[in-house]
């Protein structure tokens, strides 16, 4: 069973008769009775950075950053890039503040699709 979010009961329990539904502005979400309660419950699923522009981003063969740039940029291949121990390879250094952040930047957001962390916090948790 699926946990939601009860306002009636106040926290997050478990629910029965879980549908997926889409609203008319094509959001995902899911819809169900709380089993304490019967009160409907409802849940938007989060968009999971995917569609035609990521997609695409992420299947080039070539990075696209700032002229001189290592990491700022999009399609950063983080796993080419990087060590094992998450430092920049010696042909891969920060050459200024911008691209330091932008590498600080791409470490977190590597370190929070390992955690369940939501993205928008990245900045927040780094």
């Amino acid at each position: 069973m699926k946990q939601i979010y009860c306002a009636k009961c106040s926290k997050f329990m478990e629910t029965r008769d879980v549908k997926h539904k889409t609203t008319k502005n094509n959001r995902q979400m899911l819809q169900g009775m709380c089993v304490v309660c019967g009160m409907k419950m409802s849940k938007f699923m989060r968009a999971s950075g995917k569609g035609f522009i990521n997609d695409t981003v992420n299947f080039l063969p070539f990075e696209m950053h700032m002229p001189g740039h290592n990491f700022t940029g999009l399609g950063t291949k983080l796993k080419k890039r990087l060590n094992e121990d998450m430092t920049p390879k010696a042909w891969s250094k920060l050459i200024n503040r911008v691209n330091k952040a932008a590498y600080h930047h791409d470490i977190c957001c590597e370190k929070t699709k390992t955690q369940k962390l939501a993205k928008k916090f990245v900045i927040k948790i780094c």
